[in-house]
């Protein structure tokens, strides 16, 4: 009897594997089928669930985090964006000598200038790169510390006309030969002789002699693209890539012959004060015609990277599906949407973001809180968005149209409220930059760099590209 007990327990946890290893196979192309196949009389079945969904605008406070292995530094225009108006991004930035006291080979009347150059890192180009864009770099006006994290809405004072430049993106990949030495995916502005006379009349004695002369001799620069004109796109840098300097051209006297260098001034992580001023311009866009709330959803959902736009996902339900089914056993649940291409919009140019991000927030707090446990993290810290989903994946909709999908896994989330009665969150949707919640164990992660990304998708009320929740359970 007990051995006859025994082989039943072990049959049906057979069975149990087998059926829960079968399922977590099935993709999110593969959710639809009504009926699986019975493993010992026991059904898989699946199901979607409605969602409301409607759009926000995210306060324009974030912060860009540069650093070796993270954000590029965004600079640019773009004034051609029907779904999501227009947006300018300048850069202010300091660039240093790499040492105090420094010096030159020469007394400075013996140095002889041949001109000065503002190089920038080039990485790549978010938008049309062959539209052209004029920029003009500046003095500035007031101190960036080089201690303090700026916000993307607090821009800097500025004067003094230092230089100037227009080009098309797409040429920023070509190299120039310089001096017989290859330079090559950098921006390169002249910047006025004057300029550079002045940097080579310093010396040890004054504006070199320390950090914190040099920083009173001259606050760093602003790069600020021209507001008018058909730019339509974001060119990023890396600031800390050697490629980023100031350089100065001269010559100075030896051994009775005149010899030719150049010195650079380079950014520094920690040292040097850096920060970006984006500001958005939604007049005349459709996200602004898609603001206001409406009680039964949007038909469609607007996500700008930061500081951009967000939606908030109702799942309510949620609540009828438990009420209708009981308790079951939730093999797999996915949050899904779609972009909706729209002709003649940029679409093609202006791209999806890279990652959107999904999170809830918790109305006893006043908080978000992240998707935990469905957000797993590896042993380092680093986010496994390739389980929870979020990453942008492409595909053709039936007009032709290379579109990007995204999916989130909230099986856990789903599994927590339907058998433990857990509360279920207000959902909100959007394409950050750095994702980070205080005093949560979840370390900080980066995703998007600033500004880089938007797309139209479609909404729990939309009549093609419905956003919606796909389930595939069993029932108990």
């Amino acid at each position: 009897m007990k051995l006859k007990s025994l082989m039943a327990v072990l049959g049906l946890g057979g069975a149990f594997i087998f059926l829960n290893t079968y399922c977590t196979k099935i993709s999110a192309t593969d959710i639809g089928t009504d009926l699986l196949p019975a493993v010992d009389n026991v059904y898989t079945f699946d199901t979607t669930l409605d969602v409301t969904t409607n759009n926000y605008l995210s306060p324009d406070s974030s912060i860009p985090y540069f650093n070796a292995s993270g954000d590029a530094a965004a600079i640019g225009a773009v004034t051609n964006d029907p779904q999501f108006g227009k947006i300018n991004s300048s850069l202010f930035l300091e660039l240093k000598p790499s040492y105090y006291p420094y010096f030159f080979e020469n007394a400075k009347d013996s140095l002889y200038l041949d001109s000065v150059v503002l190089s920038l890192a080039y990485d790549h180009t978010w938008g049309d790169s062959n539209m052209a864009q004029q920029w003009n770099v500046y003095q500035l006006t007031e101190k960036i510390r080089s201690d303090t994290t700026y916000r993307v809405n607090s821009p800097f004072t500025y004067s003094t006309l230092l230089g100037n430049a227009t080009f098309t993106p797409s040429t920023l990949d070509d190299s120039v030969i310089l001096q017989n030495e290859r330079l090559n995916a950098q921006l390169r502005i002249k910047l006025d002789d004057n300029f550079g006379r002045l940097l080579l009349d310093q010396d040890s004695s004054n504006a070199y002699k320390s950090d914190s002369l040099f920083r009173d001799f001259f606050n760093g620069f602003a790069i600020v693209p021209t507001t008018g004109g058909s730019a339509n796109a974001l060119s990023y840098f890396s600031l800390t890539d050697s490629r980023t300097a100031l350089t100065l051209y001269y010559r100075f006297d030896k051994n009775g012959k005149r010899d030719t260098t150049s010195r650079n001034f380079n950014f520094t992580l920690g040292t040097c004060g850096q920060g970006l001023y984006i500001q958005r311009d939604l007049s005349g866009s459709q996200l602004n015609d898609h603001l206001a709330v409406i009680p039964a959803g949007d038909s469609l959902v607007y996500i700008q990277s930061a500081p951009g736009s967000f939606a908030e996902i109702k799942a309510n339900s949620i609540d009828g599906f438990r009420a209708a089914k009981g308790n079951v056993i939730i093999h797999r649940a996915e949050l899904s949407m779609q972009q909706v291409f729209s002709p003649g919009e940029n679409d093609e140019f202006l791209r999806a973001p890279s990652y959107l991000y999904l999170d809830a927030f918790d109305t006893s707090a006043f908080a978000f809180r992240p998707f935990v446990p469905d957000l797993q993290f590896s042993t380092s810290g680093t986010p496994l968005l390739n389980n929870f989903g979020g990453i942008a994946k492409y595909r053709t909709d039936p007009q032709g149209n290379n579109i990007a999908t995204y999916t989130f896994v909230i099986s856990r989330y789903l599994q927590g409220i339907v058998t433990r009665n857990e509360l279920q969150y207000r959902m909100r949707l959007y394409a950050p930059n750095q994702v980070f919640y205080s005093g949560s164990p979840v370390p900080p992660f980066t995703l998007n760099n600033m500004a880089e990304g938007r797309v139209k998708l479609g909404g729990g009320n939309h009549s093609a590209y419905k956003m919606k929740i796909h389930i595939i359970y069993s029932k108990i």
